[in-house]
Formats: structure tokens, sequence, C-alpha cells
């Protein structure tokens, strides 16, 4: 019910899926939506399941080069980290046969929960990374530090991803 008022508001259906995620309140959901950092960090994590779907070295090219200076405060990396988490909980979800919060990204969810096999491993570092940001680490070595793990975990070795 509240997803569909949020929708009502004026929230798009897939910002109101993932919003639901992280708030029950339709008017929060309806502010955050609108919130450039949130459409911001939004679009930084399609560009990274894209990138994850062609491998997981471009992955961590594209972090290096793109997603790091993108991301330059706390608060940009809760949220970024929240939107991941919620792709890895997907690829679970797609691999348990449970519906997606992202159904925008379907197509390279399913994707990627074809080429990950350790998903839960992964969604477990995602979240204890998140955890780190309120320890004052180095957000770009925290980020390096999530691409590298899914390139092990995903069994990559240069060149077969």
């Amino acid at each position: 019910i509240v997803k569909q008022n949020a929708i009502k508001e004026g929230v798009l259906l897939e910002d109101a899926d993932i919003l639901s995620y992280f708030y029950c309140d339709v008017e929060k959901k309806k502010k955050k939506s609108e919130e450039e950092n949130y459409k911001e960090q939004k679009k930084l994590l399609y560009e990274t399941l894209n990138a994850l779907t062609i491998s997981s070295e471009e992955a961590i090219y594209y972090a290096q080069t793109n997603l790091i200076k993108n991301i330059k405060t706390k608060e940009d990396a809760r949220l970024y980290i929240d939107l991941l988490s919620i792709a890895f909980k997907d690829i679970l979800h797609i691999q348990n046969n449970q519906p997606l919060v992202l159904e925008g990204a379907k197509e390279q969810i399913d994707t990627l929960s074809k080429k990950y096999k350790n998903v839960s491993s992964i969604y477990l570092e995602i979240m204890l990374s998140r955890g780190q940001i309120e320890d004052n680490v180095n957000l770009s070595l925290l980020l390096q530090h999530i691409f590298i793990y899914i390139r092990k975990e995903g069994g990559s070795t240069y060149g077969r991803n």
C-alpha cells in the first residue's frame, strides 16, 4: 500500500521499489526520489551492473576511473553501497526464484546470477564494507576492495570473466 501511495504521489515505480527497501513513509520516498544525490548513485549502480556483466575486471576499471571520483562523501558511499547490496540481494532472489527489487536491471541481474555462484559471500562482504564507512576508512580503497572481492568470489582471472 505504501508503494502504491508513493506512485500516486508521483514517485516512479522503480524508485518506489528501491526506496521501499529503506523507507516506509511516502513523503520520505518522494523527497528522496527527487534528490540529485539519489539519482546520481542510482545511475552509478546501473553503470556498475553493466560493467560487471562485461567482466569483473571491467567493474574494477569502472570503479577506479569513474565510480571513485563520483563518491565523495560518507553519505554517497552509504547510499551507493546500499544500492549495490540490493543488486546482489536481487541476484540471490533470481537464484532462488524470488521477485526482484531492481526490475529495471533484470537483464543484468539475470546475467550476473549465472556468472556468480557465491553471491551470499559477496553480499556479506558488501554489508561488512558498508559498516566500515563510519570507521573513517578511505572510501576509494573501500570501494576497490569490494570489487576485488567480487572478482575473487566470481572465480575470475584476467581474460576469463
